[in-house]
């Protein structure tokens, strides 16, 4: 069925979407290729078949997804974390080091448009690994997202108090920050219907909408976050393929500094690291 329905990869779906059902990976559903299914467990394939052949994302008929090698719940009112996301974390938490190794005080964390608060919870758990004190605050506008975050942080950062916060962009208080991460909504508007269903159809459109060019809320970024970096901070961003160097001028322009760029498997320059303006 999925050959039919034009599937790149049809027998990797069918083993993805068993896995997904039953929890047998594809190691087990060869060992035990001659095990029947109970009729509970082929209704339920059955109905995760037609979900995925409707393009709704793997992830979301799983309900979990992983990322940073921890498991986060997802749904379809978030946006799912990708893997170049990765990137991003390795980076804060290598700028989080360094401000530890040279502030000795705990570090204050921003992570604005958290969605499933991948981001700044996958930061927390580096850290706490090794044994760097902060405070972390996930910050999004969508109370769905506030909510999956406030879940996969109880789960994931059981001992860590974690400030969940339903904003744009930036918490209410006036509080600064010393590593300020982001993944902002990126996509030009009218290259949205242009993207796979899964994105297109399937994902939350305030998640993929950047505004006309998909640069609105790197100009936000750029604009206001100044006054929230503490002197000596960080903002480590995550940018569409091949936006890196308007990113850069428009932050330039608002003088910040742009420190490092990151590209990611696919060789996109998908990670910026800036500091404020009060920064030489």
């Amino acid at each position: 069925m999925f050959s039919a329905a034009g599937f790149d990869e049809p027998r990797r779906e069918a083993r993805e979407l068993l896995e997904a059902v039953t929890g047998m990976g594809p190691v087990r559903q060869l060992a035990d290729a001659d095990r029947l299914l109970g009729e509970e467990a082929l209704q339920e394939l059955e109905e995760a078949l037609q979900r995925r052949l409707r393009h709704v994302p793997m992830d979301q008929i799983r309900g979990r997804t992983s990322f940073d090698g921890l498991d986060f719940q997802v749904s379809d009112k978030v946006l799912s974390p990708r893997p170049e996301t990765e990137f991003l974390v390795e980076e804060a938490e290598r700028r989080a080091l360094e401000l530890a190794a040279s502030k000795g005080e705990t570090l204050r964390i921003l992570d604005s448009f958290t969605g499933t608060g991948a981001i700044g919870i996958s930061l927390g758990k580096r850290l706490a690994k090794a044994g760097i004190p902060f405070e972390l605050t996930l910050a999004d506008l969508s109370p769905w997202a506030v909510e999956l975050a406030r879940q996969n942080a109880l789960a994931l950062l059981p001992l860590t108090p974690v400030r969940i916060l339903e904003a744009d962009i930036w918490p209410d208080s006036h509080d600064v920050y010393d590593i300020m991460t982001s993944n902002p909504p990126y996509i030009a508007r009218h290259e949205i219907t242009g993207l796979m269903p899964e994105v297109a159809v399937y994902e939350p459109g305030m998640a993929l909408d950047g505004g006309k060019d998909g640069l609105d809320f790197y100009r936000r970024l750029a604009r206001e976050g100044g006054s929230r970096l503490s002197p000596g901070g960080f903002l480590v961003l995550e940018a569409g393929a091949g936006q890196a160097a308007d990113i850069i001028e428009l932050f330039i322009k608002e003088a910040w500094s742009h420190k490092k760029t990151i590209r990611d498997f696919a060789g996109h320059e998908r990670v910026l690291v800036l500091t404020g303006p009060a920064v030489e």
